[in-house]
């Protein structure tokens, strides 16, 4: 069975504010991601629901400490700032096997948190 060192965060969040300005923020900020991201973060896409005032966001990085490198850089955007008031964390589930420091991180958050870190079988291909 063939595993790598890949991480997927699933994230569910509300949206405490206006929905249409918490969808610009998050525009603005995939748009920077893209040509400033750290090179371990693969791939990140949001989908929303108005009618609940909610967005999901999937996030992939190469390797966990991916993770902590990614959110050092971004803490520091103010659009990012801004988005990060305007949404609460309603759940997260990790997927795939995590470095003690990123438990650590993690366990700030607030509200339901699963980590899925045994790998059973998958693959992936490009589309």
């Amino acid at each position: 069975m063939a595993t790598d060192d890949s991480v997927t965060l699933v994230e569910i969040l509300d949206v405490l504010g206006s929905f249409d300005e918490a969808r610009e923020l998050i525009q603005a900020c995939i748009a920077r991601l893209e040509r400033e991201g750290v090179p371990g973060l693969a791939s990140m896409r949001f989908y929303e629901d108005p009618a609940a005032k909610e967005l999901a966001a999937v996030i992939m990085f190469s390797n966990s400490s991916e993770i902590l490198a990614h959110t050092r850089m971004i803490s520091s955007w103010p659009e990012f700032q801004r988005f990060a008031t305007s949404i609460r964390l309603k759940d997260m589930r990790i997927h795939g096997t995590v470095s003690p420091e990123v438990r650590a991180w993690l366990d700030q958050f607030q509200g339901p948190r699963r980590v899925f870190d045994k790998h059973l079988a998958g693959f992936s291909r490009k589309p």
